[in-house]
């Protein structure tokens, strides 16, 4: 009984089907010689016939020949694929699929596994600040820095801060809706309502709470009079909850 050779590669393997093909062999017989020498998983008996066909078509070499456009391992194609992403951060799988020439997964493991990208939403903020918004942000923010620094906590108590936002409200609550009930009387129903709404709600606290909570009244429009009306508001409650 011969040896069963373990370790191998396809160029090994191919000279001897081009040998015995020469010698006339079948392709069934071609592969039960290999698989003998080699092992059941040589090659596929489809892989044998493959094979045979090309020499029978005059082609007697045993390499792979060189494939165009198709780079020798998407390896090499990583520092080109993080150049384009750097450069598009929006860019689609399908652009960098014809730019490289490859596979869908051979961009997802480049673009996934091996450089660690993942995609996510933009995020909505409420405006965008242009370069001299950011200056005179750096600006207040260096000018309560040195003021921090010369009165410490002293400072900071006298920072009041305001914010407006959108709430929910219902005509008539769950809590509102209560009412006494006998064990002997009817069930007591509550109709969902559909005049439900958002009204405007703003805030201004401190560094110890809430100094101010305002809800603006259903389609009052929030302009420069109303927000006057707010500052006196809050002057009151200042002069009230911190006299």
């Amino acid at each position: 009984m011969g040896t069963v050779l373990c370790v191998w590669t396809q160029e090994e393997v191919r000279p001897v089907i081009q040998f015995l093909w020469a010698k006339g062999t079948a392709s069934i017989e071609i592969h039960h010689e290999i698989q003998a020498v080699y092992g059941s998983n040589v090659m596929t008996v489809q892989h044998v016939r493959k094979w045979c066909r090309e020499f029978s078509g005059c082609h007697l070499s045993v390499t792979d020949e060189q494939r165009s456009g198709h780079p020798s391992t998407s390896a090499d194609l990583v520092p080109a694929t993080e150049e384009t992403v750097h450069t598009n951060r929006r860019v689609l799988f399908k652009e960098l699929e014809e730019q490289f020439n490859l596979s869908h997964g051979k961009i997802w493991d480049i673009v996934h596994e091996r450089l660690g990208y993942r995609k996510v939403c933009s995020r909505c903020v409420p405006r965008q600040l242009t370069e001299d918004h950011k200056k005179n942000c750096m600006g207040v923010s260096l000018t309560h820095l040195l003021r921090f620094n010369d009165h410490d906590e002293d400072f900071l108590e006298q920072i009041i801060t305001g914010d407006e936002t959108w709430v929910q409200y219902c005509p008539e609550t769950k809590v509102q809706s209560m009412a006494w009930k006998h064990p002997g009387s009817p069930t007591i129903k509550k109709f969902t309502s559909t005049s439900s709404g958002k009204l405007m709600a703003t805030v201004f606290w401190d560094m110890h709470g809430v100094l101010l909570l305002h809800f603006s009244p259903p389609n009052e429009t929030v302009n420069s009079a109303a927000f006057q009306g707010n500052l006196r508001n809050l002057k009151k409650a200042v002069q009230c909850k911190r006299p």
